[in-house]
């Protein structure tokens, strides 16, 4: 019944745990069915009292359980126990238990750096940079106001002081990409922002870009705004 901590995915975080001490036959108080008969023990790793009935075993939620169900990974949870995770996922609704705990965070924690091999991370940067994926993005988030938190995060971190440092390391960044030629005037602009500033400098409005691009008429004002920033800055440089 007692577990230890090791970098196994299937490892409890609280542990031990321990089962109630009833006998064939007693009552316990059971989180989803109430008072329920109980008709023994079960022979997974922590035994644990199940309800007496017929067909498959049905285990009473209660106890040092209903700990595990609001702290340990499903996956911990289904080794220990002897169950699905299906099983898991119900007993968590039944005890209002959210997506996340404590120990599907560790889980998490543990499984990423094994997925996200150094490969995969610079693979899926390469492919987030494809017009067809920036696309695809845009297409997703076009006529959905941007979450209020959103906005407000954004401008914060776009107001916050820079230090010397950065400012420094940023320049000099900008100036190897323009002296080595990877930068050039309107190579950063996205392909939003060069339709709508060619289409604003062929003459037309901001209503009558925004109604050919499918966007808002003051989203279609900020992305001139900035291809426009980012031209002079080019310039000046």
């Amino acid at each position: 019944m007692m577990t230890t901590r090791s970098n196994r995915t299937t490892d409890l975080l609280h542990g031990p745990y321990y089962p109630p001490r009833v006998r064939r036959g007693d009552t316990l108080q059971c989180e989803i069915r109430g008072l329920v008969e109980v008709g023994g023990y079960t022979t997974a790793p922590i035994p644990w009292p199940r309800v007496k009935k017929t067909g498959r075993a049905c285990l009473v939620l209660c106890g040092d359980l209903v700990r595990a169900v609001r702290t340990e990974s499903e996956l911990a949870i289904a080794e220990h126990w002897g169950v699905g995770l299906t099983t898991v996922w119900s007993w968590r609704k039944a005890l209002g238990v959210g997506r996340m705990t404590e120990g599907t965070r560790e889980l998490y924690r543990e499984m990423m750096p094994r997925k996200l091999t150094p490969e995969r991370v610079a693979r899926g940067r390469r492919t987030a940079r494809m017009p067809e994926a920036i696309e695809k993005i845009r297409r997703s988030k076009t006529g959905k106001p941007m979450h209020p938190r959103t906005r407000e995060s954004l401008l914060s971190a776009a107001r916050r002081p820079k230090s010397e440092g950065w400012r420094r390391a940023n320049s000099e960044r900008m100036r190897r990409q323009w002296a080595d030629g990877t930068r050039t005037a309107g190579k950063d602009l996205t392909p939003p922002q060069r339709q709508a500033l060619d289409l604003r400098q062929q003459g037309l409005s901001i209503k009558e870009i925004a109604a050919r691009m499918g966007r808002q008429p003051e989203n279609v004002r900020q992305l001139v705004a900035r291809a426009r920033t980012k031209l002079a800055r080019a310039s000046r440089d």
